[in-house]
């Protein structure tokens, strides 16, 4: 089976292209009433009201009763939305030292996360014995029933060919060109889909994010960590997201220097900190956790670290948007939990970079999942692929909205 798409679960529960349009355009609204499904469709209200009626039968949305009247008076519509307890999909974030999970629901929303630590692991037989372990307690602490579980993304930094699951570079293990899908295919016949971790954040703000809606942008993951720092783009173009020609779009070789050599370089600003001034003789003791908590209690430090953060990543940043030209760019990754601390320098250096007609056009935000977005992303891949309508039929809505 190729493992890039979701066979056998879609056929089941979505009988064809107008029930998909149907649920990506419930989705994408959150709720929506049977009129303006039919205007954004283009589809006749007696046949939205039977699909509608279809997919209720399937508990695939619910009847929300009814909505508010419309300005120009009249009836009070019938309000649909996904039942997020239709379908489940599992996202694994693998990373050095950590694998983070998300169990997501049909429309996105987060059923259970959890964060499960890794030592000493280093082949592909230990990453896959982990890998298991984990993704079986998550299941059975989630209360789950496993037949309502679509397929599992596993999202990992480094080339990762999604086709055939392999990874082909990663810093993760030692080991090239290893499976990293197959033990979890094995073990519970659902479909598991491999993914670069920059390129699954950038599917899950497509799918579930702030970038719903968005046919052009970029997502910047940002991995700050005690000796490693780096940054990651992923690339949706047309609705689409774009690997390159060997699964290598979006590796950018980091311009920031990892934590521990930055806050070394702020030891004058450690009296500051009101949190973070104890740590002076000993950095090696803090994590970015602990920055991205200081900061958000205010603490002058962390604020100020995040500060210089963002004005080096957004000098790195704004040679690639100035090229992509994209709509809408979302900072991902545990950082973008600090908010405008770590925007707001970002903006101003990438506006100093832009032409004044591309800045009007950009917006600059921060992903809602924080350090679960590569997971919450992987999981989206699932919901991407069950959901999937043909590329044509997703242009012919466009333009009809």
């Amino acid at each position: 089976m190729d493992q890039g798409k979701v066979q056998s679960y879609d056929f089941r529960l979505i009988r064809n292209i107008n029930d998909r349009i149907v649920l990506n355009l419930i989705l994408e609204n959150e709720s929506i009433s049977g009129a303006d499904l039919a205007r954004l469709s283009g589809m006749q209200p007696s046949t939205i009201s039977n699909i509608l009626k279809g997919l209720k039968k399937r508990d695939l949305v619910n009847n929300l009763g009814k909505g508010e009247s419309t300005f120009k008076g009249g009836k009070r519509p019938f309000l649909w939305e996904i039942n997020s307890s239709a379908a489940y999909a599992l996202g694994l974030d693998v990373e050095i030292g950590q694998t983070a999970i998300a169990l997501l629901g049909l429309n996105g929303d987060v059923k259970k996360k959890k964060i499960y630590k890794t030592n000493g692991i280093t082949n592909p037989r230990e990453l896959s014995q982990h890998l298991l372990r984990s993704v079986n307690d998550l299941i059975k602490d989630s209360g789950v029933d496993l037949e309502k579980i679509l397929g599992a993304g596993i999202a990992i930094a480094g080339i990762v060919n999604r086709g055939s699951g392999e990874v082909m570079m990663t810093d993760i293990i030692p080991q090239m060109n290893f499976s990293i899908t197959s033990a979890l295919q094995k073990k519970y016949q659902f479909p598991v889909i491999a993914e670069n971790n920059a390129n699954a954040s950038a599917i899950g703000s497509k799918v579930v994010g702030t970038a719903r809606g968005e046919r052009n942008f970029m997502t910047v993951l940002i991995k700050v960590d005690a000796h490693v720092s780096g940054i990651g783009i992923g690339l949706v173009l047309n609705g689409e997201l774009y690997h390159g020609t060997n699964y290598c779009s979006g590796e950018v070789t980091p311009e920031y220097p990892p934590m521990y050599n930055m806050i070394s370089r702020l030891r004058d600003h450690f009296n500051k900190g009101k949190i973070l001034k104890k740590y002076l003789n000993k950095i090696e003791d803090l994590n970015i956790r602990m920055l991205i908590d200081a900061a958000n209690k205010g603490d002058a430090l962390a604020i100020h670290y995040f500060m210089l953060l963002g004005r080096l990543i957004g000098s790195s940043i704004a040679k690639h948007i100035a090229m992509i030209n994209p709509a809408r760019v979302i900072i991902t990754g545990d950082v973008a939990e600090v908010g405008d601390i770590i925007l707001d320098p970002i903006k101003e250096l990438v506006s100093s970079e832009l032409v004044p007609v591309s800045k009007e056009s950009l917006s600059i935000v921060a992903s809602k999942s924080g350090r679960y977005s590569v997971a919450v992303g992987a999981a989206s891949i699932i919901l991407d692929e069950f959901l999937k309508v043909p590329a044509f039929t997703t242009n012919r809505i466009a333009n009809l909205s």
